[in-house]
């Protein structure tokens, strides 16, 4: 039977166009039909007896072979259905490559053609698509991608199909920003993504020329509803590696970069990209594990180096109390989405938190005073400070009793008071402090941490003898560690930071913990002669554990003891051995830790770091880059090219690891690295004195070094690594020494000591 030519197709008087167009016309109505339910047209798709075709590089084929009978001769015949219409240019990539034509010029007519009729929302909505009237759903946009890129790679090949491209996806760009801004967020099913979904993945879009595309794209973005939006983000999660590095780095992260590099404010595009790239965030979150691609791409440079954190978080701080989400631009500040900001911003984001809380603390204690009236003590110094006075010789158990004394004053400035030692805290005395707590809490003898000398890892023990109350002391430490930015030398694995963050544990998190176990578990899962997993293994769901010396056994589930590890459930087995590795042996221990944590921390702004930033906020940076210190060092009586300075960077610079680390320790009070890197330190060499045989000295509280000019090259690393070795304690300076170059130097310069030091890693609260 023969159909005529239907009446809205062009009839081209030129051959090779009239063929493109019967080509074009087949294939909608092979993969689309005609619309009318009992069409009786066999190579119809609305024909209810219609055949399907494997594939639409199948039905392109089909629809070519139907072309060619419109040029019989004597008589042409003609396929279509009278019913058909026709009024938009569904696009595939076998339509778009569709080269019938020899001359450039008509090429790029043909091209242009299809662009401005294909590429507009309502045909997008059908285009590109995996199969016929493939469903668009939360999981799957139903888009082809591997055509979809093929057929941008085909429109990039000539200047004037980009210049028209461009123009035509900038007008779909501002249709569906339009459409949205004046119907509130109208779209509302998922089909209705896939536009924006194609123009969010043309290549071109990150390029400079094509910025108002992008702008307008973003501003689309971000007006899409809770629902368009969590369905977006699945499809974006389900791209893969290349494609979403792409769009995160060189699309959104290029354009953050560019508009902050080259402005002096903030503009509300930029709150745009940053929601934009919150959403490309949460798809590789989605994915689960590590994510799609590394955390640390979503960090912006010029966000952590140009933007006024503190500033920022103020805003992010006043928005919260006020009651503000942070999400609009009204209360937009980048700690609200503070997977963009590095461990160094974050880092200064908790301190100025932390200075925020001291702050409102100190300010309760003076207005409760002056609500007291006449009848109030006066208040002292102390009041506004948490002061622990610790015995040197029962370290463990005086600081135990001190915290429980001063619970409520856990989150005003700490400092630490050695009894009998006159030593004054800001900051050297504290740094010992936690120093020679930590060794003893997780000195193994101790029983409550264990130390695997392989991993070099510490983790806990589920058979100690010691109560929870020292847990929780541990736990409350770490928390005062950070809320003073005090470094700790203590390595646990990943998990434990996990554990604290309330993320989920599971096999790849045991790898670093136990490497051997881990190997010999996924052995388990890997094992290919399922009939013979009982025979070799020969086990049951129970674990043995070793206390102190004696194997106790521990049943995995109920009646584990009865229960043979079979191939049916090896995965539950390895499952529930993991669980009682990292969680249930040790949840006693680590629940009373992590609630001495929570009693410090438990605050909203540590729901900002990862378990790695954590693990970096807590035991500092493992880079020892003392060129980056010695680039940014001061010198007070001295010059960089000094004969003394020179010798003294050449004796560091072929110091061992270790060496370094204790001269750091006798610098700083500390041989832990700060978040920011050695170069971020405020660190100061001054002479003290022309040559003699006194020691260096070192004021630990502002990082800086006290260096006799010495004689020789020799005797300044005879001296230095004397003072280095023997570094413990604190004292008053005697009555002599009160008009030392120490003393006279640090009172002449006493107002630049304050105003280098304020803001840095290093700077101590009693400043």
């Amino acid at each position: 039977m023969s159909y005529q030519w239907p009446p809205d197709l062009k009839c081209h008087s030129d051959i090779k166009l009239r063929l493109g167009e019967l080509v074009r016309g087949y294939y909608y109505q092979l993969t689309n039909g005609c619309g009318v339910g009992d069409c009786k047209n066999s190579r119809c798709r609305s024909n209810p007896e219609f055949q399907e075709v494997d594939s639409n590089a199948c039905a392109f084929e089909e629809a070519k072979n139907l072309a060619r009978d419109g040029f019989r001769k004597p008589k042409p015949v003609y396929y279509f259905c009278k019913h058909l219409h026709y009024p938009v240019d569904t696009l595939h990539l076998d339509v778009l490559d569709f080269d019938v034509l020899d001359d450039a010029k008509e090429k790029n007519r043909s091209l242009i053609t299809c662009i401005k009729s294909g590429f507009c929302y309502e045909s997008l909505m059908y285009s590109f698509l995996k199969e016929y009237n493939c469903p668009a759903n939360e999981e799957d946009s139903g888009i082809d991608i591997e055509s979809l890129m093929k057929s941008y790679k085909l429109l990039s090949k000539d200047e004037e199909i980009k210049s028209c491209m461009s123009t035509t996806l900038r007008a779909l760009a501002q249709h569906m920003e339009g459409t949205q801004s004046s119907q509130g967020g109208a779209y509302t099913k998922s089909i209705q993504l896939r536009p924006i979904f194609i123009l969010f993945l043309w290549p071109e879009i990150g390029d400079p020329d094509h910025t108002p595309v992008l702008t307008t794209l973003f501003r689309a973005l971000c007006l899409l509803g809770k629902n368009m939006r969590h369905t977006l983000i699945s499809w974006l999660s389900k791209l893969d590696y290349e494609l979403f590095y792409y769009l995160v780095a060189h699309v959104v992260q290029n354009f953050l970069t560019l508009n902050l590099s080259s402005s002096s404010y903030i503009e509300k595009i930029v709150f745009h990209a940053t929601v934009v790239l919150g959403m490309l965030y949460e798809a590789s979150r989605l994915v689960g594990g590590e994510g799609k691609i590394e955390y640390k791409e979503f960090y912006n440079d010029a966000v952590n180096s140009v933007v006024d954190i503190k500033q920022d978080y103020r805003r992010w701080y006043d928005s919260k109390i006020n009651g503000r989400t942070g999400e609009d631009w009204d209360s937009f500040s980048f700690t609200q989405f503070s997977f963009i900001l590095d461990p160094a911003a974050k880092s200064m984001v908790l301190s100025c938190n932390a200075m925020t809380q001291q702050g409102e603390v100190q300010s309760a204690v003076v207005a409760n005073m002056l609500l007291g009236g006449m009848a109030a003590p006066m208040i002292t110094h102390d009041d506004l400070i948490c002061v622990l006075r610790i015995d040197r010789s029962d370290l463990i158990q005086s600081s135990l009793q001190q915290v429980t004394l001063k619970l409520d004053d856990l989150k005003k400035p700490l400092r630490i008071q050695f009894l009998g030692e006159d030593g004054i805290d800001e900051g050297g005395v504290k740094k010992e402090f936690f120093q020679l707590l930590t060794k003893e809490l997780f000195d193994p003898l101790y029983g409550m941490f264990k130390y695997d000398e392989q991993s070099h890892f510490h983790w806990f023990n589920q058979n100690s003898f010691e109560n929870t109350q020292e847990f929780r002391l541990i736990g409350i430490m770490f928390g005062l560690a950070i809320y003073n930015s005090v470094i700790l030398d203590i390595r646990f694995p990943m998990a434990i930071y996990k554990k604290m963050l309330g993320m989920p544990v599971g096999l790849k998190d045991l790898k670093q913990l136990d490497a051997e176990l881990y190997k010999g578990l996924c052995d388990l899962l890997e094992f290919e002669d399922l009939d013979a997993i009982e025979e070799m293994y020969q086990r049951n769901f129970t674990v043995e554990s070793d206390a102190y010396g004696a194997q106790i056994q521990v049943a995995l589930k109920p009646d584990g003891e009865n229960i043979p590890l079979t191939k049916d459930n090896r995965d539950e087995y390895v499952q529930l051995y993991t669980s009682y590795i990292l969680e249930d042996s040790i949840k006693k221990q680590f629940d009373a830790f992590n609630s001495g944590f929570q009693e410090v921390c438990g605050c909203d702004i540590f729901k900002m770091f990862g378990p790695e930033e954590l693990e970096l906020l807590i035991c500092g940076s493992p880079d020892l880059d003392f060129h980056g210190l010695e680039k940014e060092c001061r010198y007070d009586g001295y010059t960089k090219t000094s004969e003394t300075i020179k010798s003294f960077w050449e004796i560091v610079h072929t110091m061992t690891e270790d060496e370094r680390k204790r001269l750091l320790k006798f610098c700083t009070g500390s041989d832990r690295v700060p978040i920011k890197g050695l170069g971020s330190m405020l660190f100061v060499v001054a002479r003290n004195g022309d040559d003699s045989d006194m020691l260096p000295t070192a004021h630990t509280c502002f990082n800086h070094l006290m260096l006799p000019e010495y004689s020789s090259k020799e005797k300044l690393r005879e001296k230095l690594l004397l003072a280095m070795n023997n570094c413990t304690g604190f004292g008053l300076m005697s009555a002599s020494a009160a008009d030392s170059p120490i003393s006279t130097w640090l009172r002449n310069h006493w107002a630049e000591v304050l105003a280098a030091c304020k803001g840095k890693e290093s700077w101590c609260l009693l400043c």
